[in-house]
């Protein structure tokens, strides 16, 4: 999986206020993964991204994409709602842990 901005040299983001942090992923299969949460922390091993921490209002959207004929179509999305999780960028998991909400979303 590619992030495209860590490449800046962004390691975590803390928020001062209760704004939301964002943090947006796309993976080679065409899905697209948003995290949105006051507080990001990304453990690193060794120089690559292998962890993100999330908490404070956590959401979580996975959009499904893949090929469809001889383009690329979204299929579908699923939406997370936690109070703090961890999101594994090698496997795509989200271990989401608090009050947990979880709802179909729309393609996006």
């Amino acid at each position: 999986m590619l992030v495209a901005f860590l490449a800046l040299g962004v390691v975590s983001f803390r928020a001062n206020s209760q704004q939301p942090q964002h943090l947006y992923m796309s993976m080679p299969s065409g899905d697209r993964v948003s995290l949105t949460a006051t507080n990001i922390d990304m453990n690193r091993d060794g120089s690559a991204l292998r962890v993100v921490r999330l908490s404070g209002n956590v959401e979580v959207r996975m959009t499904i994409c893949g090929p469809d004929g001889e383009k690329k179509s979204c299929r579908g999305s699923v939406v997370v709602h936690a109070d703090r999780g961890e999101y594994n960028v090698r496997t795509g998991e989200f271990q989401p842990r608090g009050n947990v909400r979880v709802t179909p979303g729309p393609v996006e």
